[in-house]
């Protein structure tokens, strides 16, 4: 099994909490939940977001193991 390297991008970052933030944000005004509950819930939907593709990248046929049709030749 290949060994993962995690890469830190600062723009993916920064990006990332920018979207977090806001998001907290207008959940809060539309749903009437506090700010740090709604920051939680988005932090969470957000991590769980991320396991889920990166499972389905890994499967067959996916985007980092693709079968032999999908390989361009």
């Amino acid at each position: 099994m290949k060994k993962l390297r995690l890469k830190f991008d600062w723009r993916v970052f920064v990006v990332s909490v920018a979207i977090v933030v806001g998001v907290s944000h207008l959940a809060e005004r539309l749903i009437g939940l506090p700010y740090w509950v709604c920051l939680g819930i988005v932090v969470l939907a957000m991590i769980v977001n991320g396991v889920i593709a990166e499972w389905e990248d890994a499967q067959p046929g996916g985007f980092y193991n693709p079968i032999d049709d999908q390989i361009d030749r």
